[in-house]
Parts: structure tokens; sequence; C-alpha cells
């Protein structure tokens, strides 16, 4: 009987096992080019298998020249030079922890989708109920043949372009920006459109300017770019009017990452004025603005404010946005609006990386925004999230006196600087014991501090109803 046990290995069959035996008993010349190897039915004793997974080792080794298959008579070794085989299959020793490269290290950046508390603030949560479960059941309920050649077939890596011409309807009525079909690549959301951008202009000599403190995906993105290529990150600090545009590096720069809508985390609009010096400082230093306007959509103002891609007229904004706050993250479908020189090669990456959205998921959006839906839908959640909006932002300055509350007008979130004489991270351990939960502390990010030294503190309203948001407000006078 063999010398040798075989054993449950993941990823290793026992015929690799047995083939692997033989071969290394040729290269310790155990068996000489002639000898017979024992029959099948005797291995298959021996290893306590098969017949039939002994007869494939067997014929993998006549495949690979080491034995012959005379019918009647037996497998004769005749193999005629050294065999190499390095060892004999056994299972890995641990010997150290593996460390995996640089570039391939956790960057921490994922979120729990479980917060258990009962009074969640989470950022970037919205209201379970705004996802339109009605006509998302009659769509599907109308098979078609175009749904079923949908499901099938691969479709166009930059989205269907009936959705992308409702996009286009969509963006001029509600954020001012004109724009065609054909600058419009539909992504999964936010996160894949960063990181498309991220692939395409970051590399040895390049810089990303960012908010801070800002969204910490886009953070970890140029810095896991950083760890493989080497560019630079420049923070630019960001007051009661957005990013601080005097205070721009001088220079040439590659991307300058900024939320002008609702700056995450502090909700504040970038004014007026800041933007129309971020485009000037764009053309000179020939850098692309990447404008993430990820929840403006809800607006509580008496004026709404317009993207600031409506106001570029030299194509130097990449315009980022999903439908991950007004309908749901689960729908993965967002979008980018590109200077049209840029759509081709964008495509093309998207393509290499993922072949596309799926198709079903685009033309359900598109027959819900063809039918003036989604307009409808966005209308009624903006007022039912107006009426959180306004609750919190009252209550807010009695349970926190000596805070500043940020200016905000839009999203779903409201952010204040904390001041009080309980130190924040003390406060947030107490408030964290009558049930009320922030979700996790790294989704924003500060080069130099974390978000219980930063000062700033942020309450999400998507996520909670009235009635949990009124319950919590009282826990927490």
């Amino acid at each position: 009987m063999p010398a040798f046990a075989l054993q449950k290995i993941t990823g290793v069959s026992f015929q690799a096992q047995i083939y692997r035996y033989w071969v290394t008993q040729f290269s310790q010349n155990k068996i000489s080019p002639g000898e017979f190897l024992p029959s099948v039915r005797t291995s298959a004793q021996d290893f306590n298998v098969s017949l039939n997974t002994i007869r494939l080792a067997y014929e993998k080794l006549v495949e690979d020249g080491y034995v012959i298959n005379r019918p009647g008579i037996g497998y004769i070794a005749v193999y005629s030079k050294d065999v190499n085989t390095g060892v004999i299959f056994s299972p890995p020793q641990k010997t150290q922890a593996f460390t995996p490269p640089l570039f391939a290290r956790s960057t921490g950046f994922h979120q729990d989708p479980c917060d258990k508390s009962a009074f969640s603030f989470r950022l970037g949560a919205i209201d379970p109920l705004a996802f339109p479960w009605a006509s998302w059941k009659r769509w599907n309920n109308a098979s078609s043949h175009y749904q079923r050649e949908l499901a099938s077939a691969y479709q166009d890596p930059a989205g269907l372009y009936p959705l992308r011409e409702q996009i286009c309807q969509h963006v001029l009525l509600n954020r001012g920006i004109k724009a065609v079909p054909e600058q419009i690549v539909v992504t999964h959301g936010t996160q894949e459109s960063l990181s498309l951008l991220t692939r395409l202009f970051l590399g040895p000599d390049s810089s990303a300017v960012i908010e801070n403190p800002g969204y910490a995906g886009a953070w970890q993105l140029f810095h896991l770019s950083q760890q493989i290529s080497g560019n630079r990150i420049i923070p630019v600090d960001i007051d009661n009017e957005g990013m601080r545009t005097e205070v721009l590096p001088a220079g040439k720069h590659t991307l300058c990452y900024v939320t002008p809508g609702h700056q995450f985390p502090t909700g504040v609009t970038l004014s007026q004025t800041r933007r129309y010096a971020l485009l000037a400082w764009a053309c000179q230093s020939g850098c692309y603005v990447v404008e993430d306007d990820y929840d403006s959509e809800f607006q509580y103002g008496t004026t709404r404010v317009p993207a600031l891609k409506s106001l570029d007229n030299q194509e130097c904004v990449i315009y980022l946005s999903s439908f991950s706050k007004s309908l749901g993250a689960g729908l993965r479908v967002g979008y980018m609006i590109c200077p049209q020189h840029l759509t081709e090669t964008i495509t093309s990456l998207k393509a290499l990386l993922d072949k596309g959205n799926s198709g079903l998921s685009q033309a359900f959006l598109t027959d819900f925004m063809l039918r003036g839906d989604y307009l409808r839908h966005l209308k009624a959640m903006e007022k039912r999230y107006a009426k959180r909006y306004a609750l919190l932002r009252s209550a807010l300055a009695d349970i926190f006196p000596h805070s500043s509350l940020y200016p905000a007008t839009a999203g779903l979130h409201l952010a204040l600087h904390y001041n009080e004489p309980q130190p924040l991270a003390e406060r947030l351990t107490e408030l964290n014991t009558l049930g009320i939960g922030f979700g996790r502390e790294n989704s924003y990010f500060s080069p130099s501090e974390d978000r219980q030294t930063s000062g700033v503190l942020s309450f999400g309203f998507g996520g909670i109803n009235s009635e949990h948001l009124k319950q919590a407000l009282a826990l927490m006078h």
C-alpha cells in the first residue's frame, strides 16, 4: 500500500493527489521505465477511492507522457528523462501571517448595513418606504420580449440610450444642466464613478484636490491610488460658504473633488461667488472639477440652487449623481455627465471592468421617468423629508446650545460644530446608551483629525421616520 494518505484539501481533488503521488515516485526513481503500475482495482483498494478516480489519474499520466496504457495488460512507466516535480501535495503549513501587497490592504471604507440602534441618525440612510414597490411590481409583471432580451444580452456599457435621454431631461429641469445623451455614462453609483475617474486620471505626476473634511469614499480612493502610483492629495479647508477657493493651490492639478450642493459632512452650500472662482481656477490649473451631487435634489429653501455643472461653459466639470438617495441604494444606478471628449474613454474602461449595468433595472427606471412618476415621487419624498428637516433643525439648537449649526437647506442630513462643555466622545457614548446611533464613524474623513475630535457632529434624518425622530430628540434633551 502506498505510504501516502489522501487528504481533504480545498481545491485539490483525490485524483490530482494520486497523480502527483505517482509523478513523485518517478522523480525519486522508485519506479523505473518499463515497470508496471498497480492495477486500477489494486490502486483503488490501496487509496480507498473509486475505480473511476484511479482511471482518471492514470489517464492523466498517459496524457502527460509518464506511462502508456496497454489494454488487457496494464499501465507501464515509459518516461525517459528526469522528472522535476517539486513536493507531494500536503496542506499548507502555517508559518507566519500572510501580508498582502500594500495596495490590496483594506482601506476600512465599508459601511455596516445593520445599525441596531433604536434611533439611527446614520448618514446616507433613506426612508425604507422610498422605493416605488407598486410600480416595480407592475413593470416586472408585464413581461415582454424586450425584457427577456434585456435579461439575456449585454447592453451598451454607457447605459441604455432611452435612460440617458430621460436623465438629460431630468437634470435640465431639476439641476439646470444642459446635456446630451452622448455625455452620459450610467454607472452603479457615485462610488464606481469616482473609481473610474481615479483609474483614468491619477498617476505618478498627478494631484487630487479635495475638501477637508470630506467624503471618506473619495479620500480612500485617492489614497489607495497614492499608494499604487504616487499621486498627491491636497486638502482644502471648508467654512460656512463651502470650499475656501482663496486657498486653492497654485500650479497645475488633475482632479478637484467637491460637494457644492450639500457639502459632506457639514451640509453647507458652495456660495455663488466661490462657484465662479472654482471654475476659473480649474481652467487656469488645467484641472477637472468632480461635482458629487449626491442628495441635492431635496431642497428646502425658497430658492432652488442649480448644480455647479450648470455654470460650466469650458467643459471642465464632471458631474456625478445617482438614484441611491431618491429611490434606494439597492437599485445600483448612478450616472456621470462628462465633457463629451471624455465619454468614449470612460465608457471603454467601464466596459473593461464590468460590461455595464443591468439592462432590466435601467429599463424600469426609464419607464418610471418617462411616465412622470419619478418627478412626482421626488416631490412627495421632498415634502416628507422637509418635515423631518424642520423638526430636527429647530430641536438641535436647544439640545446643543453652545454649538453652531452649519447652514444647510438641502439633502438628508444636518451638521453642527460641536462646542459643548461635555467632550464629544463622551456625549456620543452617552447617546449610544440611550439607543441613539450615528452609524460608522469613518463616513467622512480629515487628514489629521478623526470624527470625535474634528468637532463636526452630523445627523442623518433620511432613515428615521417623524415619530421616531420626535422620540429620539426627547431623549436627547
